[in-house]
């Protein structure tokens, strides 16, 4: 079945706005559980590209601000930018 232009981006907006409202009301909590359970790469090899260093550790996901949580080396780090890849590179 074909969705009209139109038909998707209001669906689109009023699902953003309910996950907006949520975080506004409840903090990031509840979207943070509901990201986790969909989130690509966890437990998985990771390389996080910084301007002056690369590390390379494994995704263990998000803590309650949005910031990137690995292990690397035996270390549980934390990570709020960079270029972030997926198995060894």
């Amino acid at each position: 079945e074909r969705l009209a232009v139109n038909s998707f981006r209001d669906l689109y907006l009023d699902k953003l706005h309910a996950r907006y409202i949520s975080w506004q009301n409840d903090g990031f909590g509840q979207i943070r559980q509901e990201w986790l359970k969909q989130a690509h790469g966890l437990g998985q090899e990771m390389t996080i590209r910084l301007p002056e260093t690369t590390y390379r550790g494994v995704f263990e996901g998000v803590d309650d601000n949005g910031t990137l949580i690995a292990l690397v080396d035996g270390e549980r780090r934390t990570f709020t930018a960079g270029e972030v890849h997926f198995g060894v590179s």
